[in-house]
């Protein structure tokens, strides 16, 4: 019975459940791949037709911004500046897949991942040219034979 009172009661059927609205990050970098350090971000919404400035703030060293997205807002637009370099990207909060950059309407992918699929495109040509070698060398060596 002392021990029954010693021991700390067990909470086996309580639940707890949470939620939250996370930040939308976006990552700026020029052609090379170098971050667009410390550049200038706005970001607009739309109200009726009308373009409005939500959130303005600078990329951090690693080119990249985070903003609260307003409840009930899907859509924005982020414009990205800095020195005479300017690009500018449509987000859709509702249509786009969680972790995958857009750019254009077009998903972007990493310089590694295309050089990486480049070569395997070119391994898989030249394994279809060795095959078709292949098959024209026994072709012909079979004729001889007969």
């Amino acid at each position: 019975m002392i021990s029954s009172l010693l021991i700390p009661a067990a909470y086996a059927h309580r639940v707890h459940v949470s939620w939250r609205i996370g930040e939308v990050k976006v990552k700026a970098w020029y052609g090379g791949g170098e971050p667009m350090s410390h550049a200038t971000a706005k970001v607009y919404t739309f109200e009726g037709r009308e373009k409005k400035l939500y959130v303005k703030g600078k990329l951090d060293e690693n080119g990249n911004f985070f903003f609260h997205p307003k409840i009930g807002v899907e859509n924005y637009t982020v414009v990205v500046q800095h020195g005479g370099h300017r690009d500018e990207v449509k987000v859709n909060l509702e249509a786009a897949p969680a972790g995958r950059a857009e750019k254009g309407g077009r998903v972007v992918t990493p310089l590694w991942t295309r050089i990486i699929s480049g070569f395997g495109y070119l391994i898989g040509l030249a394994g279809a040219a060795m095959a078709y070698m292949g098959w024209r060398w026994k072709r012909k060596y079979e004729k001889v034979e007969t």
